[in-house]
């Protein structure tokens, strides 16, 4: 329908109006023209006041989309709470550190539950071509990290670096020490093309037989009394395990100065009876549990082992 066929139409329905205004604020609207209502730019829709004068004041809109936190839009950070030790306290009311820090832990789905031990990881920043510079690079980083050893006194300077194929689109790389040499690597500043690398993960010396669990679906009566509940949590994974260490889950976000809040989730450092192979015995890993009463609730158990 034309524009002065629609006019015709609300005139019969609404009686006579200035034909200016019921055509679209695109087309034949004179440069003095200020609409008595909001122009859209889409012809004939209707718009909220109310909206409109909100938006404009700076005020929370009536749209549920736009009430959405934003802390929903921004990737949380999850560290870590230690509460539980099988190693007993040598002062009173002081917690052992535990035996590797909750963000070296392979925990499952993670990038580290895939980083073999006594690994460190690295990102190349600059200009790197894998297909390409791999030997080069290789030969490069080798060289660096046997003089870093070397300048450290170690007397053990060998070491294997790796490139792994579908992790980090292919600008990666892994150097794996023997265990008393790890912590001097984690502080080795890599170079490439003239650019940094940036160090990512550390795979610490734990033990073959070592594996991660995540306790899922704490009730909230009992996050009120974390301590005495990864006490409870370590008694009822004894007759399977033997714990290590228990964390409660955190989460913050990055330039937030509010503290990390605790999650519903605790995080546990365990070990097996060895194999055959020295490793995870493979019939006791399957004969572990999928859930765990916990305070009357079934939380769910899931497990992670590093790779050997």
């Amino acid at each position: 329908m034309s524009d002065l066929g629609i006019q015709a139409h609300l005139e019969r329905r609404w009686g006579a109006s200035d034909p200016v205004s019921l055509v679209s604020p695109n087309r034949f609207q004179p440069a003095s023209f200020s609409p008595a209502f909001p122009v859209t730019p889409y012809r004939y829709r209707a718009v909220s006041l109310a909206t409109t004068a909100n938006a404009a004041a700076g005020m929370r809109s009536i749209h549920s989309k736009a009430d959405k936190p934003f802390k929903d839009q921004i990737p949380p950070i999850y560290t870590g709470r230690h509460l539980w030790s099988d190693i007993r306290p040598t002062t009173s009311n002081m917690l052992p550190s535990p035996l590797v820090a909750y963000e070296e832990l392979p925990l499952p789905n993670s990038d580290r539950a895939e980083l073999p031990s006594c690994t460190v990881r690295w990102r190349f920043t600059g200009r790197f071509s894998l297909n390409r510079e791999e030997d080069i690079a290789r030969g490069s980083i080798r060289l660096q990290v046997r003089r870093f050893l070397a300048s450290n006194n170690s007397v053990n300077t060998s070491c294997m670096v790796n490139f792994p194929r579908g992790v980090g689109r292919g600008r990666v790389v892994e150097v794996t020490v023997s265990p008393e040499n790890l912590d001097t690597v984690a502080a080795v500043q890599l170079v490439f093309n003239g650019s940094q690398l940036q160090r990512l993960f550390v795979g610490p010396d734990l033990p073959r037989t070592s594996l991660v669990i995540e306790v899922l679906g704490i009730p909230l009566p009992l996050r009120t009394a974390w301590f005495e509940t990864a006490a409870n949590i370590a008694s009822l994974l004894q007759p399977h395990v033997r714990v290590h260490d228990i964390w409660v889950a955190q989460k913050s976000y990055a330039n937030d100065p509010t503290p990390p809040e605790d999650t519903n989730n605790m995080v546990a450092l365990a070990s097996l009876s060895p194999g055959e192979d020295g490793g995870v015995d493979p019939y006791s890993f399957h004969s572990l549990p999928d859930y765990l009463n916990v305070g009357g609730a079934e939380c769910k158990l899931v497990y992670a082992r590093r790779l050997s």
